[in-house]
């Protein structure tokens, strides 16, 4: 095999390496957007179950019912709530140990999320790297 061709199979492997691990990074990074977007739904519920616990019984309040879509409702326990445990299953919690466990759970998706940037941040310096092989590799073979 030629110096050439042999140059050439280098760089065809490094663009496929680059390649792959650009997808990996895209990918990463809609997986990083969707923890940020749980951890924001439940820091708004950690904030919602601060405003429960202080209002009066048979108060007016919003419940939200998805899509931007709230209802005027009355409060008739600002003590318990019921919480989704997956699966469709729900339990009665209170709402200091609901808060617990919404806080608990900003706590794991602040740590993923920062381990997430930490594995991105390694991604795209190899990706950098990469591209200044190929640089490097093309400018040769001029």
């Amino acid at each position: 095999m030629s110096e050439d061709e042999d140059k050439k199979r280098i760089m065809q492997e490094k663009y496929l390496e680059f390649q792959i691990l650009k997808q990996h990074i895209d990918e990463v990074q809609q997986q990083r957007s969707m923890l940020v977007q749980n951890n924001k739904e439940a820091k708004r519920a950690q904030e919602t179950l601060a405003t429960i616990g202080e209002t009066k019984i048979n108060d007016d309040m919003f419940a939200q019912i998805g899509g931007g879509i709230f209802a005027k409702t009355a409060l008739i326990d600002n003590e318990n709530i019921l919480m989704d445990v997956g699966a469709d299953i729900f339990i009665s919690k209170s709402v200091a140990e609901a808060k617990g466990y919404i806080g608990e759970k900003i706590k794991e998706l602040e740590n993923v999320i920062e381990n997430v940037d930490q594995a991105l941040n390694k991604a795209q310096n190899q990706l950098h790297a990469i591209q200044e092989e190929l640089l490097s590799l093309n400018k040769e073979s001029e």
